[in-house]
């Protein structure tokens, strides 16, 4: 019997859990709402058996108009859905249905800030990019902010917090890319070339006699796992020394630590001081979507991830920074510990803190990164 309903069970089986994680806030469905969702899914397969696939595999050789019929209506109902999808997608999954005030700060959190859209997508021929009190001057710059998109969406409260001090920044930014020397990411386009951009990166920074100060930040606990975040949708991280082919992302964590020691064994011997921003908690669901199901209350709970969880995520990525800082006398500072107590925050007052699942939204950077520069006195006073 499973069998004569399985295909109309496959179809029907995706749209009720997808709604199930939406009504509930949460990719993983407790027991009882699991049961629901099966029972729900039966339910609708022995329908569609009956009802619609059963007399459609029954009319055999039908009249041409009914034949003609069953073309009309798909047609027309390919039509209504293709039309109903971009309506939503232009209507932005319909936010407008919340309170204005929501959606103004839905929109505002998954909205990437100008600084971060400008120096991720600068051409590398364009680069550096400037931040900060000096953007648009030719003013000399001591500090560089280098990393992936996590370094990329904290580029707007590095801008506020030096711009406050009169000092310009510069930033280099790309996607998928960590500050590492002769390491590559193998499941990114052959063209991506994170090798190549970071000794572009280095070659500039070593060029320019004003730079005394490097801060690196990036998403390590991705790199030297591999794996990505529990909850979170997407590929495998896999890295590759220059040169050679993947051995697999069992080699990740060393991959790191040795990427990582070539690049602050250079800034150490050109007499650049450098302080290494640990990764933020990965959260693994969309914040700004869990915020606004919620009502943008003060808490979310049951959905990001405690301080033991982070603890585990980070572990080994959080060892090799400790390491190379110390055998360097690099500056290593831990997001975590203003991020978390028992649990990590995703939120603040009702404003989302990330843009999506692991990226600090526009709010985030610019409440965040203050927090964390308290202590680089030396940057301040420059």
């Amino acid at each position: 019997g499973i069998g004569l309903i399985s295909y109309s069970l496959y179809l029907w089986h995706w749209p009720i859990i997808v709604a199930a994680r939406v009504m509930t806030g949460n990719s993983e469905l407790s027991l009882a709402t699991a049961a629901i969702c099966i029972g729900l899914s039966m339910a609708l397969a022995i329908a569609s058996f009956w009802l619609i696939e059963r007399p459609f595999r029954q009319n055999r050789g039908g009249s041409p108009v009914a034949a003609r019929g069953v073309l009309v209506f798909s047609l027309l109902g390919t039509i209504f859905l293709g039309a109903s999808a971009v309506f939503i997608v232009k209507k932005d999954g319909f936010v407008g249905q919340f309170p204005s005030d929501w959606s103004e700060v839905y929109k505002s959190a998954v909205r990437r800030s100008p600084q971060d859209k400008a120096c991720m997508d600068l051409p590398e021929s364009e680069y550096p990019c400037r931040i900060g009190a000096l953007e648009g001057s030719a003013d000399p710059a001591h500090v560089v902010v280098w990393g992936d998109s996590h370094a990329g969406a904290m580029l707007s409260g590095f801008d506020e917090w030096f711009t406050a001090r009169g000092q310009g920044v510069l930033a280099f930014t790309k996607a998928a890319c960590l500050p590492l020397l002769g390491v590559y990411r193998a499941d990114q386009p052959k063209n991506h070339a994170c090798d190549a951009h970071n000794e572009t990166v280095l070659t500039k920074i070593e060029a320019n006699p004003d730079i005394d100060h490097l801060i690196l930040a990036g998403r390590w606990a991705l790199n030297v796992e591999g794996q990505r975040a529990a909850h979170e949708k997407g590929q495998p991280a896999l890295l590759a020394e220059t040169g050679m082919p993947t051995a697999g992302i069992e080699n990740n964590a060393q991959l790191v630590a040795k990427g990582l020691e070539r690049l602050v064994a250079r800034l150490d011997a050109r007499g650049i001081s450098v302080t290494i921003i640990s990764g933020i908690p990965e959260i693994g669901r969309d914040v700004p979507d869990l915020v606004l199901a919620s009502g943008f209350k003060d808490t979310v709970d049951g959905l990001a991830p405690d301080l033991d969880s982070y603890k585990s995520r980070n572990a080994r990525a959080n060892k090799i920074l400790e390491r190379v800082s110390n055998e360097f006398g690099a500056r290593l500072i831990n997001p975590a510990d203003i991020l978390c107590n028992s649990v990590c925050q995703i939120q603040l007052g009702g404003v989302p803190i990330y843009r999506d699942d692991d990226h600090l939204s526009d709010f985030g950077a610019r409440w965040l990164i203050p927090k964390l520069m308290g202590s680089l006195s030396e940057v301040a006073d420059r």
